[in-house]
Order: structure tokens, then C-alpha cells, then sequence
């Protein structure tokens, strides 16, 4: 048992094995438990559980000291220091009993994408309204370098609504004569491929994910944008890193926004905020925040493409990815080429594909569309549904506002 009083993973593992065996359910002869060596039964990681309950147990700033001393970051939250310090010790264990010793969070993934679009909004919902993408950034972090590689940046131009609101201008700082001198979206996708290609994304063996704040990016800017142009659904939006959902479980804390992220690693904000590109660079900030503190980064979300039907109580259109299935899934994907903009080869949802698609693939586009379009702020978060006409967008960001 920790110092913190808390069973390590080990020990929890034995109690629980240790109550199967004897309370056997009937007509079954209880079996003996048959210890299995793990990676984590060298006593190494017994040491490190020790080490983390007497930092538990400390206060901020005596924790802070320790930092100090080490020469280590002081900013942040107790929450945030805690995992510092712990993973500075957690390393130098393992270090020392001469495991071969690296952060999984650098190493998993070559690159990160961080995207975070703008989007066409109104102040009060307009029933049927179609959110069009405005402003598309893309900020390329290099997990083995650990700092910004490569940035992509365009604004686009929207069809269905070309005249932006008011608020909408206030709210991004976009203005009219940019979107209107702006290319659509579709030139803009296909630039955006030509990048990829050329900052290597795309030469085989290449991982990288994408990483968002938020479930919204993909699932609803990035999907309604690719149907409403009669594009391809790109593969790579298919599913993403949830960078709110990823802060919280790595510092133990509630998901928040992203200005209270910051705020929690003892930054402030830098730019504009609602400015597309602004906020990207702010969340890889975080992000390269995050893999120095020893978290793991892996794709925590997905698409879920199901049956068009009304969409209530828990059910969701974006469902969570477990580390071992993230891991499992990219090991499998390596082996699928990339193409063009297209689409005709690309194994994923597909607006726009060829004659000669699979029945399958077309019906698993048309149930996305479907339940893409009944997604709700309000089901993401665990709240209620009040109606079926939800201010999505609005919602969105009054929480980028703190008003939610």
C-alpha cells in the first residue's frame, strides 16, 4: 500500500484476484491464483508508488521548493506540480535500476496537428442555420523536438452565407473583406493536402494525430463543412486527440476551457483569443506543457457512425477511444496508402467518393451524416437536451467564455 494510503495497481490486482478465489461462484472449484510477472512487478514501480504518496501528502509549496531545487518549472496549480515532480522521480528511478527509459508521450506519435476553426455564428440561433468554416490553421508540433515545426493557415470563403453577422465579426475579428478575397474551402482543403505532403505527413511509416479542444472541431465544423462542399471527409479527422478531456485525466483535474488550462499551468493566453490561429498555438503551448510533465497523449475520440435515428439521453455521436485501441488502430493504418484530396483510395468517410465505393462505405457516410447532424454541445458535456434545436455553436462559445 502507498504511503497515501491509496493500493497501487498491483495490490488491487491481488485483492480482487484473492476475492474470485474465494468466493467462487457455485458449481465452480475456485482456482489458485497464479502470479504472472508484469512489467510492473520489478520493485522499482513499488518505490516510485511510495515516492508519489509522500507528494501527495505535501503542500504546494513545499512542492514548489523541490521544484526549485531541481530547476524545474514552479508555475501552475498544486494539481499540475504534483505530476511534475512525480514524473521527474518516476525518471530518474528508472534511470537509475537501468531500465531503457523514454517518455511513451514523445515518442508514440512523430507529429501533432492542432486545429481549432472558425466558423460562421449568428448571436441567436437561426433554425437550419449551416455552420461554414472560416478560418482553418493547422500548428505542427514535432513530438522528438518538442517545439512548433510547421504552420498551415488560410481563411476561407463561405457560399451558403456570405455575408458574416456582426457578432460574428466581434467575436473572431474576422472581417468581411477577408472571407470575401478568401478561397473556398475546397481550394483550401486541397492546398492543406499539398502541405502535408510537403512537411513529410504523408511519406509512409509517418504517425501523427490530430489534437483539438474539444469534440466539436471534427465532428461538427470539419464534417458539415466536407458535406455541405461535396468533399472528402478526410481520414485523419476521423478521429483526434480531446485535449480538454487529455488535461484533465493527466493533472487529476475536471475538464475546463482553455484559457483556464493555461491558467491551471500558470500561463497566460497569447494573441487573440477566437482567433483561429491564436488559439491553435495556445493549445500546443499546453500541449508541449503536458508531454515536459511525463502525460501521454494518445487519439482519445472518435466518430461513431451509427443508424439514423433521434439521438437521446447518453447517446453520442463522438464516442472515446481507450489507449490500447488507439494504439491498436495506428498500428493497423501504417499499412494504408495516402492519396489526394480525392478520396477514391482513402479508407475512411467519404462525401464525395466513386461509383465503384462499397455499398457499406456509402451507407456508413450517409448514418454519420446523419447523426452528425443530430449532435449536441449539450450531450458532449453530459448535460441534458433540452430540444432538438440546441444553439450549438453559441453554446460553444459562451464555454470559450466562461459563460456556460
Amino acid at each position: 500500500m502507498a504511503s497515501d494510503g491509496k493500493l497501487t495497481e498491483d495490490e488491487s490486482s491481488i485483492i480482487l484476484d484473492q476475492t474470485l478465489h474465494q468466493n467462487g461462484s457455485a458449481g465452480c472449484r475456485p482456482k489458485s491464483k497464479v502470479r504472472r510477472d508484469t512489467p510492473f512487478s520489478n520493485p522499482i514501480y513499488k518505490q516510485i508508488s511510495l515516492r508519489n504518496g509522500e507528494i501527495n501528502k505535501m503542500t504546494k509549496e513545499k512542492i514548489q521548493e523541490k521544484l526549485a531545487e531541481l530547476r524545474l518549472g514552479t508555475r501552475g496549480v498544486k494539481e499540475v506540480l504534483k505530476k511534475r515532480l512525480k514524473n521527474y522521480y518516476k525518471r530518474q528511478k528508472l534511470l537509475k535500476a537501468n531500465f531503457k527509459y523514454h517518455s511513451e508521450a514523445d515518442m508514440f506519435y512523430d507529429y501533432i496537428l492542432v486545429i481549432d476553426f472558425e466558423a460562421t455564428c449568428n448571436e441567436v440561433n437561426i433554425p437550419g442555420f449551416n455552420f461554414e468554416v472560416i478560418e482553418f490553421p493547422v500548428v505542427m508540433i514535432c513530438m522528438t523536438e518538442m517545439r512548433v515545426v510547421h504552420t498551415f493557415h488560410s481563411y476561407c470563403r463561405p457560399t451558403l452565407n456570405p455575408k458574416l453577422s456582426s457578432f460574428c465579426i466581434h467575436l473572431t475579428g474576422i472581417t468581411q473583406s477577408v472571407v470575401n478575397n478568401a478561397p473556398l474551402f475546397t481550394e483550401v482543403m486541397s492546398q492543406l493536402e499539398d502541405w502535408m505532403q510537403t512537411v513529410g505527413l504523408k511519406d509512409k511509416g509517418v504517425k501523427f494525430a490530430v489534437a483539438t479542444d474539444g469534440p466539436w472541431d471534427m465532428s461538427r465544423f470539419l464534417y458539415q463543412q466536407c458535406h455541405l462542399s461535396n468533399v472528402p471527409f478526410p481520414k485523419w479527422g476521423r478521429k483526434w486527440i480531446n485535449v480538454r478531456k487529455a488535461f484533465g485525466n493527466c493533472y487529476s483535474v475536471r475538464q475546463v476551457k482553455l484559457t483556464t488550462m493555461l491558467e491551471y499551468l500558470g500561463m497566460e493566453f497569447e494573441g487573440e483569443q477566437h482567433r483561429g490561429i491564436d488559439d491553435a498555438k495556445n493549445i500546443a503551448r499546453i500541449l508541449l506543457c503536458m508531454l515536459k510533465d511525463g502525460c501521454e497523449l494518445r487519439i482519445n475520440e472518435r466518430l461513431f457512425a451509427k443508424k439514423a435515428q433521434h439521438v437521446s439521453g447518453d447517446d453520442k455521436n463522438v464516442v472515446s477511444v481507450s489507449k490500447s485501441e488507439a494504439e491498436q488502430d495506428l498500428a493497423t493504418e501504417l499499412d494504408t496508402e495516402w492519396t489526394d484530396s480525392t478520396g477514391t483510395d482513402i479508407k475512411g468517410l467519404s462525401t464525395s467518393r466513386s461509383d465503384s465505393a462499397s455499398s457499406h462505405d456509402k451507407k456508413q457516410s450517409v448514418d454519420i451524416i446523419t447523426g452528425i447532424s443530430e449532435l449536441s454541445l449539450g450531450q458532449s458535456l453530459g448535460h441534458s437536451d433540452d430540444g432538438d434545436n440546441i444553439e450549438d455553436l453559441i453554446a460553444y462559445h459562451n464555454i470559450q467564455q466562461g459563460q456556460f
